[in-house]
Order: structure tokens, then C-alpha cells, then sequence
């Protein structure tokens, strides 16, 4: 639930909309489904439906998971690319200063290779369980 308010309120940012507002005609909408269910004595039909929606909420948050593993992988290679040129030695000094808030600190280009062989060693252990 936690995660469904977040991204709502980050989908309310991002296109202009109050967070309040939107969320109350959620409710109205959900006010008026669930009026209609009750009128008509559609709670019957649940039983035919369970399955599907109990799969169809588990795509929408595995799909969550997968999108902001790719996110973060992506600020990971953003941030700490991939070293395209090997044979150039890197400069690893190891310097012992507070970082100023306008020095930009560059880590290991490894970081982003290791990154991307653990989310891809991730990906392609969890389809050897699936099968």
C-alpha cells in the first residue's frame, strides 16, 4: 500500500495534479463501483474472478520490483560508467579530505560492471526457478 501512495503521489507530481483532489475522486470512484456491485449482487461473480485478479496484482508488483531494479541500474552506470578503455591505468589515489558539496565524487568504473553482472546473474537465476 505503502508503494501504491508513492508512486500516485510521484504520477500527481509529474502531471500536475493536486494529491488530495485526485485521491478523492479515487474514492468517488470506488464509492460509486462498489454501490453499483452492491445493487446488483455482483459480489456472486467474485468467485469466477479471484484467480485472475490475485495474478494480475502480482504482475503489477513484480513489474514494480523489475522497473526500479532497471532504474537503479541505470543512475549505477549513470554514475560509475563502464570502463571502455582497459589499457589506460586508473588514478586510484587514496586522499584523505572531507568532500566539498561542489566536488562531484567519481567511484571505480567497476562498480558499474559488477552491477550490471549481479542484476543479470539475478534475472537468469530467477527464470532457471521458474522452469
Amino acid at each position: 500500500m505503502c508503494r501504491y501512495r508513492q508512486y500516485l503521489c510521484w504520477l500527481c507530481r509529474d502531471q500536475g495534479v493536486q494529491y488530495l483532489t485526485f485521491r478523492f475522486w479515487i474514492g468517488m470512484w470506488l464509492t460509486t463501483f462498489l454501490l453499483l456491485m452492491v445493487a446488483f449482487d455482483l459480489s456472486a461473480l467474485v468467485r469466477y474472478i479471484t484467480r485472475f485478479t490475485e495474478e494480475s496484482f502480482a504482475i503489477l508488483i513484480a513489474l514494480i520490483f523489475i522497473f526500479e531494479a532497471f532504474k537503479k541500474l541505470i543512475h549505477i552506470l549513470e554514475d560509475d560508467p563502464v570502463n571502455l578503455y582497459p589499457d589506460v591505468p586508473l588514478d586510484h589515489n587514496c586522499t584523505c579530505l572531507p568532500p566539498t558539496l561542489n566536488e562531484h565524487t567519481v567511484s571505480s568504473p567497476t562498480t558499474a560492471t559488477l552491477s550490471s553482472l549481479g542484476n543479470y546473474r539475478s534475472y537468469f537465476h530467477s527464470l532457471k526457478l521458474l522452469h
